[in-house]
C-alpha cells in the first residue's frame, strides 16, 4: 500500500513538472514563431530587392547593347 502511495505521489510530481515545462515553453515558442515570421518577411523583401537588382542589371546591359549598335 505504501509503495502505491509513493508511486502516485511521484506521478503527481511528474505531472506538476510537465505542466511547469509547458507553461515555461509557451512564451518561448511564441517568441520564436514571431521572430521566424519577421525573418521570413525580411527574406521576402531581400529576394524582391535581389530580383529588382538583377532585372535592372539586365536592362542596363540591353541598353548598352542598343546604344552600341
Amino acid at each position: 500500500m505504501e509503495v502505491t502511495q509513493q508511486i502516485m505521489s511521484n506521478v503527481d510530481a511528474l505531472k506538476i513538472i510537465m505542466l511547469l515545462g509547458i507553461v515555461a515553453a509557451t512564451p518561448l515558442c511564441f517568441l520564436l514563431h514571431r521572430s521566424n515570421k519577421e525573418l521570413a518577411e525580411k527574406n521576402r523583401r531581400l529576394e524582391s530587392l535581389d530580383d529588382d537588382i538583377e532585372l535592372g542589371t539586365q536592362n542596363d546591359i540591353e541598353d548598352k547593347r542598343a546604344h552600341a549598335a
